[in-house]
């Protein structure tokens, strides 16, 4: 009688073990989406103010060009001459 009722109190064993182990995690965070971060708003201090006056358009333009081939020209690779 004794070896039938061996796998059963493996089985039983093993059940609670199962049992403990799962009810430890907290199951509200296993189902919720993650949520993203709010973007605060920038204060006064760092807005950008209004163009001035004596700042053309093609000015302007010819600026953002500039900048953005500067920005370009970081991000390659230095050559090892």
């Amino acid at each position: 009688m004794m070896p039938r009722n061996r796998p059963l109190s493996r089985l039983l064993m093993l059940l609670a073990l199962v049992m403990s182990a799962t009810g430890c995690v907290p199951a509200q965070t296993r189902w919720l989406a993650p949520q993203s971060p709010e973007i605060p708003p920038l204060p006064t201090e760092a807005r950008q103010g209004p163009l001035p006056s004596i700042c053309s358009p093609t000015c302007s333009a010819a600026l953002s060009i500039e900048l953005k081939r500067l920005r370009a020209l970081q991000t390659v690779p230095a050559s090892r001459d």
